[in-house]
């Protein structure tokens, strides 16, 4: 594991994420969004590379959260 120097708001952050509550909250919170984006899609029988490249970003934040709530204090 590596040591990094983040902010305090950072900080507080990953402290929030280490709730599995809140954790849990977030990515309902995120898989609603990937739904409704894929839903709009459908109605309009195509995805645009701008929606395709949010979807890949939400899936990045949503790796990140799940990491994030793994951390323990050194």
């Amino acid at each position: 594991m590596k040591q990094v120097t983040i902010t305090d708001r950072a900080f507080a952050m990953i402290e929030a994420y280490r709730d599995e509550e809140h954790t849990d909250h977030i990515k309902a919170s995120l898989l609603d969004a990937v739904c409704g984006i894929i839903d709009d899609a459908n109605d309009n029988d195509m995805m645009s590379s701008d929606t395709l490249h949010i979807l890949a970003g939400i899936s990045d934040l949503n790796e990140l959260i799940t990491e994030l709530s793994k951390t323990s204090d050194l």
